[in-house]
């Protein structure tokens, strides 16, 4: 049993620092990239039980942050007193008067997910580990990749490194929950085959889960009337639960850019909505990663399309263009065949006002680039070790004149990585 306060009661809830990393999309995508293109490498999970009641003190926060030490208070449900006097030290306590303060971020508490972060990040990398400069919850070192969402933290590397991981955590933690093989790390399933090593990434259990709207205020209402506030607040959370399903249904990618435009729902966007999580479990997709070798080799895929429209007055001429990219990781089979994993995808509107095809596909492809820059050198601190902050600096700091007459900027700056 445990104890949860009431956090929305903490009147300091709206100024605290209660930031808790999570590894981005593209680093869960590269972990499973990794565990592909190493035979000898094998996936795992583990979760630490009762996280936050194991994370630093008030004092060591402040210790860690250089912030000052936070004083926390609460007081008991009615009648529960009479169980606590029971142990020694409380046999005078009397609620009336009474109230007893927390030593550490408790659950219900808005920092509570913070503390223990730092507590497990400060633990990991005192084992070597070190996170990549564009994803700090991406940590690496000889042998091993994990990847965390604050008390869930997802392995791939030799059964002994994640095995010397385990031990390093359950040193600090106590006992956790570990899977190897096969495990689910935040609504994803993950599988190496051990027959021919490919990853499979697959969120079949958390698209099942998902439901339309229904609603007797959408039945028969008109389509370009607004949602009513009970429908459009729905409408919110499902397009959130559906954008977290990107991570192995890139094709969804489209839709979802165009749901994420509306700001105040009509009942027609309800509906295209409903017919998309309608559609989803009846085709799921898998993400699959084929063994390989690595060729050391990144491949950039960008498309744009442009639409010419027209606004309300005669003369107003509108121009909307929507650009998408994939990041591939390319490599050779056993049978010699060329595969290749996707790092990354992406679907956005240009930030930039576009008049032509011609404008849309030379921001896509130049906006590509500088998005796809992080996987680019995550993907050589995987092979070489974390890089400098002015390593990072001069990178992007090179001017253009060091093209070569037959290079793109793309061949740019991967021959500087390998340079430096």
């Amino acid at each position: 049993m445990r104890l949860v306060l009431r956090g929305f009661m903490d009147i300091d809830a709206f100024s605290l620092d209660t930031f808790s990393g999570t590894a981005k999309r593209s680093s869960q995508r590269l972990l499973a990239s990794e565990a592909a293109a190493h035979p000898e490498w094998i996936l795992a999970s583990l979760d630490i039980d009762k996280a936050f009641l194991k994370g630093f003190t008030y004092k060591e926060l402040a210790e860690a942050t250089g912030e000052p030490e936070r004083m926390v208070y609460f007081t008991l449900p009615p009648g529960s007193a009479a169980i606590l006097r029971q142990f020694p030290g409380y046999e005078d306590f009397d609620e009336a008067i009474h109230c007893l303060r927390c030593v550490k971020p408790g659950t219900g508490t808005k920092d509570a997910p913070r503390a223990f972060s730092l507590k497990l990040r400060k633990k990991t990398t005192g084992a070597g580990l070190k996170g990549t400069s564009f994803d700090p919850e991406f940590e690496i070192c000889n042998n091993l990749r994990t990847a965390k969402h604050v008390d869930d933290v997802n392995l791939t590397g030799t059964e002994e490194k994640i095995d010397m991981y385990v031990d390093i955590v359950e040193g600090e933690f106590g006992k956790c929950k570990v899977n190897k093989h096969m495990s689910t790390f935040v609504g994803v399933r993950h599988q190496k085959e051990p027959n021919t090593g490919d990853v499979v990434l697959d969120q079949d259990e958390y698209i099942a889960t998902m439901r339309p709207i229904v609603s007797p205020e959408l039945t028969g209402a008109p389509p370009d009337n607004k949602a009513t506030k009970g429908v459009a607040d729905q409408f919110v959370s499902l397009r959130r639960a559906l954008a977290y399903t990107t991570l192995t249904q890139a094709w969804l990618q489209v839709y979802i850019v165009d749901l994420q435009r509306v700001q105040e729902p009509t009942n027609l966007d309800v509906r295209r909505l409903n017919a998309i999580v309608r559609r989803l479990p009846r085709s799921p997709q898998k993400l699959i990663f084929p063994s390989m070798r690595c060729s050391g080799k990144i491949d950039l895929h960008s498309d744009s399309c442009y639409r010419r429209q027209t606004g309300e007055a005669d003369d107003e001429v509108k121009g909307y263009g929507i650009r998408g990219m994939n990041v591939l990781r390319k490599g050779t089979a056993k049978d010699g065949k060329p595969v290749v994993h996707l790092l990354e995808s992406l679907c956005k509107s240009h930030r930039l006002q576009v008049r032509s095809s011609y404008g849309a596909e030379m921001l896509a492809a130049a906006h590509g680039l500088d998005e796809a820059y992080p996987t680019l050198i995550t993907m050589h601190e995987l092979k070489h070790g974390i890089l400098k902050p002015e390593q990072l600096k001069n990178i992007r700091a090179v001017s253009y004149t060091h093209l070569r007459a037959h290079e793109t900027v793309l061949d740019l700056v991967c021959r500087l990585l390998l340079e430096k």
